[in-house]
């Protein structure tokens, strides 16, 4: 049997996922989405404004010369993506409520773009 922890971590997890799939058509904050009753529960607000910017022609592109068959080669340019950090200081905000738990809000930042 799975405990009321490991539930709540799950269901967490599933918030958080929809509500972030969600942010993704707007800029507003969306939440509080919650379940639970009483006892314990989840709530998440998402606010995508976290989320990070992505341009995809904004990076500094490949530049390379190809040889299509016998020399002189043809340049290729190609646009590169560019990834900057969402202007939001949080994707989103996690808390409980309920007489059976007792927790601090977990907020969720985007990860930082990859290096190359």
């Amino acid at each position: 049997m799975i405990g009321v922890r490991a539930r709540l971590a799950v269901a967490l997890v599933g918030l958080a996922g929809a509500g972030v799939a969600g942010a993704t058509t707007s800029s507003a904050a969306i939440g509080p989405e919650c379940f639970g009753d009483t006892q314990a529960g989840v709530c998440v607000i998402v606010d995508p404004s976290g989320l990070p910017a992505v341009n995809p022609t904004g990076g500094s592109g490949i530049h390379d010369c190809v040889y299509t068959g016998p020399p002189p080669c043809t340049p290729v340019n190609l646009p590169t993506p560019s990834v900057a950090p969402g202007s939001g200081s949080y994707v989103a905000v996690l808390y409980c409520f309920g007489n059976d738990i007792v927790c601090t809000p977990v907020y969720v930042k985007a990860p930082p773009p990859l290096a190359r």
